[in-house]
């Protein structure tokens, strides 16, 4: 009886320790989703609804990221307004280096035209004079 008693604990130790555990889904790195998401919002809403989608598949595929992963990973930061917080920061950080690194190859006068994103020189003779 004993015997048996060993037997049985010994297969319901066995079957739990084999018994697959529940992994959280995979997500992104911080670094790699800001990179991923101003590309994304940075050209995509310039290009038609039909287009956008494939636009987007396209840059998870150089990135190596998969829609779920993608989608992991905002539902990620959508349990904490924290958390999104702080990606939003970075977000912005990066797109504020991106547009200092595109004015700078444009000149120091480049500034952006809202609706089309695309550097517009100001002409010397329009800024305003500096008073005495």
């Amino acid at each position: 009886m004993l015997r048996e008693l060993h037997i049985v604990l010994l297969c319901l130790l066995t079957c739990l320790s084999c018994r697959s555990k529940e992994t959280a889904p995979a997500i992104m790195d911080e670094a790699t989703f800001v990179h991923l998401y101003c590309d994304v919002i940075g050209t995509s809403d310039r290009l038609p609804r039909a287009q956008r989608s494939a636009f987007v598949d396209s840059i998870l595929a150089t990135y190596g990221v998969t829609t779920d992963v993608f989608k992991n990973t905002i539902d990620h930061y959508n349990q904490d307004p924290q958390r999104w917080h702080h990606v939003f920061e970075a977000i912005t950080k990066e797109l504020e280096n991106r547009l200092r690194q595109t004015d700078g190859a444009t000149g120091k006068n480049a500034k952006r035209s809202p609706k089309t994103e695309k550097p517009v020189t100001i002409p010397e003779t329009s800024k305003p004079a500096l008073e005495k």
